[in-house]
């Protein structure tokens, strides 16, 4: 099962278009720069596991930054139908 999780993550991945990529990478960078790995112009070695962390991190990012999306877009569309329904039920929405 693990296996085809993570083909479904590369499949999904491979099909980032050129600016979700970049979006992606810009995440990646604001976490790879707060980890540490540059510090005082020293350069820490990455390791699998400080890379793990920050991919971690990355992708946490990026599900909250998806719902804060989906909330925004939800609430449009609340907004929109509670303006549909205001229109339909007065007397100045039904005359038109």
């Amino acid at each position: 099962m693990k296996d085809e999780s993570f083909l479904d993550f590369i499949e999904a991945f491979e099909k980032l278009s050129p600016f979700e990529l970049d979006y992606f990478t810009k995440i990646f960078c604001t976490h790879f720069n707060e980890h540490g790995c540059t510090q005082s112009g020293n350069t820490v070695p990455l390791t699998a596991i400080n890379l793990k962390d920050i991919l971690i991190k990355t992708m946490r990012g990026a599900h909250v930054e998806i719902a804060e999306r989906r909330v925004k877009e939800a609430q449009r569309g609340l907004d929109l139908t509670r303006s549909r329904v205001y229109m339909a039920t007065t007397p100045e929405g039904a005359e038109s």
